[in-house]
């Protein structure tokens, strides 16, 4: 089986780019930076060291920069265990919100997210969880797609090199945002911290479809401006309450 190979999507005139903050260094966020470009869009190319992984210091980092739109991509996992370490969520939070930078919460991590490709989570799972039953799947479903290299790294237990973007195919990448969608409906007030399994990237696909309606559209340069910023007013962040 060929990797999946997408249609480049027309140029977007007007030059929009966007500042990831993101935990993964690698496969996490080489698919997000591809999503991106999908949708016509430039994401940043320098990310934040990768041993950066607290959200204070995450949204710090995005709130220096200068791109039009700045988001965070953060993991759940053992960022609740203390009192510290849910003040240092609460102040990643608040200062998002102060400052109109997104927050795309996984929990417990965005592999979450590639999982959902495959199949559906509803259960509460455990981040070691989430990677056996990728790598089963990926072995089972996608191993005529995958390259030497990430065969051996994933029977080795190793899956964070993987190209998602390349293996996940549209039709996958729709399943996924309904199950995703369905995982987090009928959760309201939605706050993704304390719910799991979890993941916000369905609404970060439709916050890039909206944004390039509205870049698309007929609208004036200045009315463009003025429909994303209440765009953004209206998604960031998109995150939920504080934790208690």
């Amino acid at each position: 089986m060929a990797r999946n190979k997408r249609i480049k999507t027309k140029p977007i005139k007007q030059k929009l780019n966007i500042f990831i903050a993101c935990e993964d260094s690698k496969g996490g966020l080489n698919y997000i930076k591809n999503l991106i470009r999908d949708y016509g869009f430039h994401p940043n190319d320098i990310c934040i060291n990768k041993n950066i992984t607290d959200l204070k210091n995450l949204v710090e980092m995005a709130n220096k920069r200068e791109e039009d739109i700045k988001i965070v991509f953060v993991d759940v996992d053992d960022k609740l265990n203390s009192p510290a370490n849910k003040q240092n969520v609460n102040t990643g939070i608040q200062k998002a919100k102060s400052n109109n930078i997104c927050i795309i919460v996984s929990n417990e991590c965005l592999e979450l997210w590639f999982l959902l490709h495959f199949k559906n989570q509803t259960a509460y799972i455990k981040r070691e969880n989430i990677f056996k039953t990728l790598i089963n799947e990926l072995l089972e479903k996608k191993k005529n797609a995958l390259t030497k290299d990430e065969i051996k790294n994933l029977k080795n237990g190793k899956i964070k090199n993987i190209e998602w973007y390349k293996i996940l195919n549209d039709n996958e990448r729709e399943i996924a945002i309904k199950r995703c969608k369905d995982n987090i409906k009928n959760k309201k007030p939605l706050n993704p911290w304390e719910e799991n399994p979890i993941t916000l990237m369905c609404c970060f696909i439709e916050f890039l479809e909206k944004l390039k309606e509205i870049i698309n559209s007929n609208l004036k340069k200045e009315d463009k401006k003025m429909q994303i910023k209440m765009l953004t007013e209206k998604c960031y962040p998109m995150i939920g309450i504080e934790i208690v």
